[in-house]
């Protein structure tokens, strides 16, 4: 393994690292004794090489989960990445998301 290739490998744990530990960028780098700039760089490829991987796939999955209510008035999409979309609880809505959904 190259010298290059160790330092992405690492610098990819230290990615995983920070993102489970909900620390900012500054602060985990301060803990970690690392630099920051060249740790937002390693961020910053990180995130494009994985962007551009999540595009060619074109879809994520989706996950139904059923929570008990009085009364169903909404329907919340929740993509991998927390951002929710709100949708009223009616006949239209729910033959838009079947749409979205099997396109």
């Amino acid at each position: 393994m190259t010298k290059r290739q160790r330092n992405r490998d690492k610098m990819i744990a230290h990615i995983e690292r920070w993102q489970a530990s909900g620390l900012t960028q500054s602060a985990y780098c301060r803990k970690a004794r690392i630099n920051h700039n060249g740790f937002y760089y390693w961020v910053k490829k990180y995130a494009d090489d994985n962007s551009q991987a999540t595009e060619d796939v074109g879809f994520f999955p989706l996950t139904v989960q059923e929570r008990p209510t009085s009364g169903i008035d909404r329907i919340i999409v929740v993509s991998p990445n927390g951002m929710e979309i709100i949708f009223p609880c009616t006949q239209q809505s729910i033959a838009l998301i079947r749409e979205l959904v099997m396109a």
